[in-house]
């Protein structure tokens, strides 16, 4: 006849029941108040008690002036692996914390095929955190977050097993998608994971394999780590906004071909805490081998910070330290615009092929700050055919092209306070010297190519300049490679292209005297590049020819060595060029002075 059901008590002063004016024929107390109010069988009345009002997690109920009686947001137990199958979607709202169990090492698994959705928001983070109480929580207390997806990776088949013991597969094997989607991360915390599943094979904050560029990474901090904060194990996510935050291993680590963009983060590192397998802020490899297997390992990073133990202020520091960057085994990444601070090494280019690599500008560090280092540079597992040592590493790094600097100490670099702990400030000062040192940078890519009647034929061994708008001036230049392939870089802007033949000029003979003088009696046309071919005294501007011309072209036949021939050995069309914002693609035809009718092939050198 009385029901109270589906109802909570919480945060009542002396006791949650009392039973007043009790008599027979049932002679109830206090006790059989509350085993009617929390009876779960026959009937179940679903009611609960808590003994604190923060329990119930409402949002500000006790607020005379403006309360929310809304419930909080929700806080989770994860336990043992989670795993989102292909084909389905994991979706978190803003403000849920989910707190991994120790005992059962949980993780939270992302295959291939499934999404993970989320987003929390600026004032409404999601959380993952270690389901120890707080001050019991530490490195490794539970597992962390893998994604997989279906984008290229460098591994055998195009596929491979994810580290940390869970079994997934990543990759997108013989039919990748590089615009996989594995769903969208925004504004999400996770501290306290990583456990070692064994030896060399954790899982890391965050871990990434054959991701693609159509899943969002934005906004994400990963604290106290006990493997790496980040690692990408190839695919083309791109990432900005991340924190790795007093981790434990490697911030930033990149492998199996990993070729995403990941712009704007930050480091810091306690000094006292450094794993067994040295501990970097950088570390990228092509593969655990440093063979080169393709696509090569060749994400570029920007505007990042790193603060490392400081030595110097730290001189008990974990000496498993090692570098701010450890490039090796073939790796090809790219670092622009960032700042490293107080790392015992500052950069080391390991290993032959990423020798080859950096010196062939296929690895870049750019536009970068290193101070506070013990050791400046290190050249890790020299070898043919460069043999590199630290002075070479060096020397790369302080080029006057890449625009480096190592001359500054950490006070005068004048972060505000960067090694701070618990607060920390990364901002420069008004007066730094980083402010206005980015630089952006395009790339400009095509082949150089000898003009034929049918198939053109690529000019390798030569070099391609790239001039200002008005060719006054060499900007930058690159040198074909077998197939006739260049790649340069600018900033935004208007330029001309312009090349040098490192070969010997040829292909002249009668033939092109004839066409010569058919093309003046308006028998045949010839193109704008046969033209600047056939124009030998330079008197029609390497638009038109003239009777001069052929009888310039028939003494030269002759070995007379005629003063009118004044072409140069190698003629171009000379394409202009407008950067903004993207990259620009464009080859250059070339032609042998005198070869109007495109007879001559070039060596492959």
């Amino acid at each position: 006849m009385l029901q109270i059901e589906n109802v909570f008590l919480t945060g009542m002063v002396t006791n949650n029941f009392r039973a007043q004016s009790t008599g027979a024929p049932l002679n109830w107390t206090a006790t059989e108040v509350g085993n009617w109010f929390n009876s779960s069988s026959s009937p179940d009345r679903n009611n609960a008690t808590y003994a604190n009002n923060s329990d119930l997690q409402l949002q500000d109920p006790f607020n005379l002036t403006a309360p929310n009686f809304l419930a909080a947001k929700t806080t989770y137990k994860l336990y043992g692996w989670v795993y989102v199958r292909s084909g389905a979607t994991l979706t978190i709202d803003p403000g849920v914390i989910i707190r991994g169990d120790k005992t059962s090492k949980s993780a939270l698994i992302i295959e291939r095929g499934g999404k993970l959705i989320a987003n929390g928001t600026l004032n409404e983070p999601i959380v993952f955190t270690s389901g120890e109480s707080a001050g019991a929580r530490g490195y490794g207390d539970w597992g962390g977050i893998i994604v997989c997806g279906n984008a290229t990776v460098n591994l055998p088949g195009g596929t491979g097993t994810i580290e940390g013991g869970v079994g997934s597969v990543f990759g997108g094997g013989a039919s990748p998608n590089d615009d996989d989607n594995s769903g969208s991360i925004k504004y999400l915390r996770s501290e306290f994971s990583g456990y070692d599943f064994a030896s060399n094979n954790e899982i890391n904050g965050l871990t990434m394999g054959g991701v693609g560029r159509g899943t969002t990474i934005d906004y994400v901090q990963i604290s106290y780590n006990q493997d790496d904060s980040y690692e990408w194990f190839g695919g083309t996510v791109n990432a900005k906004h991340l924190v790795a935050f007093r981790g434990k291993d490697d911030d930033f680590d990149t492998d199996n071909g990993y070729s995403g963009k990941v712009q704007f983060a930050v480091s810091l590192r306690d000094p006292a805490v450094a794993d067994v397998s040295q501990s970097n802020s950088f570390e990228s490899d092509n593969n655990a081998s440093g063979t080169q297997v393709l696509p090569e390992t060749n994400a570029t990073f920007s505007n990042v910070s790193s603060f490392g133990p400081n030595p110097a202020a730290n001189p008990g520091y974990n000496n498993l330290f090692r570098r701010s960057m450890h490039l090796r085994r073939n790796t090809q990444l790219d670092i622009h615009n960032s700042i490293f601070l107080g790392w015992p090494t500052g950069l080391d280019i390991d290993g032959a092929l990423t020798h080859v690599n950096a010196n062939d500008n296929d690895l870049k560090v750019e536009n970068c700050f290193i101070s506070g280092f013990t050791a400046g540079y290190a050249a890790g597992n020299p070898g043919a055919p460069l043999n590199w040592t630290a002075t070479n590493v060096q020397d790369y790094f302080q080029s006057a092209t890449r625009n480096n600097s190592d001359t500054y100490s950490i006070a005068a670099v004048q972060i505000v306070d960067p090694f701070n702990l618990t607060s920390p400030n990364f901002m420069p000062l008004s007066s730094s010297p980083v402010w206005g040192k980015a630089v952006w940078s395009r790339t400009i890519s095509g082949k150089l190519l000898y003009d034929k009647p049918t198939t053109d034929v690529p000019v390798s061994n030569s070099t391609v300049l790239l001039k200002n708008s008005t060719g006054s001036a060499t900007v930058s230049s690159a040198t074909t490679n077998a197939t006739g392939d260049y790649t340069l870089y600018a900033v935004d802007g208007n330029y001309l292209l312009d090349a040098e033949v490192n070969k010997p000029r040829g292909g002249l003979s009668v033939v092109d005297v004839v066409k010569v003088r058919q093309h003046i009696a308006s028998q045949i046309t010839l193109d704008a590049l046969s033209l600047t071919a056939g124009d030998v005294d330079l008197s029609g501007g390497g638009l038109s020819v003239s009777v001069i011309d052929a009888v310039t072209m028939r003494r030269k036949l002759s070995n007379q060595n005629p003063i009118q021939w004044q072409i140069k050995d190698f003629v171009f069309l000379k394409p202009s060029v407008s950067i903004s914002g993207s990259g620009v693609i464009q080859n250059i035809i070339v032609l042998s002075g005198g070869d109007v009718d495109k007879s001559y092939t070039p060596a492959v050198q």
